[in-house]
């Protein structure tokens, strides 16, 4: 992330703390929800709070389909229609899309690329993600909501396997 603005040297610390008290304001934070790290410099914390700022606006922000990323006409058949050559082609021609947009598919290795394109085109393809990113962010699609025992990669993911293993 870019420098947001602020410089130790052209500010005063009050200055900043004034900013940063704002900041928490605009992001409804207050004492018992924020706590203050009182070894961290004005000019850090501001930082740290713009940061979160600008992932605030982002998610509280305007909304698009995933699915308006992809070009016109852009066709995902069934999975059950393509060879193995065939799919691993069209997973890599989404990514390549994604990755245009910080966007990014990271699952795990093992995961058969069936159930990656499945996953994709089921459950990510239609979702709401924000109209822009901040500079120098990315969003990653992995599939886990972190509830292991329902997983579908559950079976190829070490975590799933230590957290649910007789199941």
């Amino acid at each position: 992330m870019e420098d947001l603005g602020w410089n130790d040297d052209f500010y005063s610390d009050q200055e900043l703390r004034t900013d940063n008290d704002l900041l928490k304001k605009q992001l409804g934070l207050s004492g018992n929800q924020f706590h203050e790290n009182t070894d961290m410099s004005p000019y850090a914390e501001n930082q740290f709070l713009r940061c979160i700022k600008e992932f605030d606006d982002m998610e509280n922000g305007p909304k698009r389909e995933l699915s308006s990323i992809f070009p016109v006409g852009f066709d995902f058949p069934d999975v059950n229609t393509m060879s193995q050559g065939e799919l691993s082609q069209i997973i890599e021609d989404i990514e390549e899309i994604l990755a245009e947009h910080n966007i990014y598919m990271e699952f795990t290795e093992e995961l058969p690329l069936e159930l990656i394109y499945e996953y994709f085109v089921n459950h990510e393809l239609h979702s709401e993600i924000a109209l822009e990113f901040p500079d120098g962010v990315k969003y990653h699609i992995n599939g886990c909501d972190g509830y292991c025992r329902s997983c579908f990669q559950r079976e190829y993911c070490k975590t799933g396997q230590q957290s649910w293993p007789n199941e």
